[in-house]
């Protein structure tokens, strides 16, 4: 990372929370990762900036998480599943194991 670089991970980043959120961020000077697989979310919906990197992946790709930490400061984690039905269809796949 560069030094002085103040660079965010928006998960969920193209829902409109996440967006919206994308865009105070980019106001106060940061420059955002978005990681979001747009199930619910658009493409858009994240505002056109050279300051925005957006990546189509799942939260749960552990490895693609990884890759993109080391690349930002800090995380805002609003990536989740919208609807009781779906996670519930999940929970029972053992994809959540509580």
């Amino acid at each position: 990372m560069l030094k002085g670089r103040k660079m965010i991970l928006v998960t969920g980043g193209a829902g409109f929370i996440g967006s919206h959120t994308v865009e105070l961020l980019l106001k106060e000077g940061f420059e955002v990762v978005i990681l979001d697989n747009l199930r619910t979310g658009t493409i858009d919906n994240i505002p056109k900036s050279t300051k925005v990197k957006f990546i189509k992946g799942d939260i749960r790709d552990e490895e693609l998480v990884k890759r993109i930490m080391r690349e930002v400061e800090g995380v805002i984690h609003l990536a989740t599943i919208v609807s009781v039905d779906e996670f519930n269809y999940y929970q029972k796949l053992l994809i959540f194991p509580y």
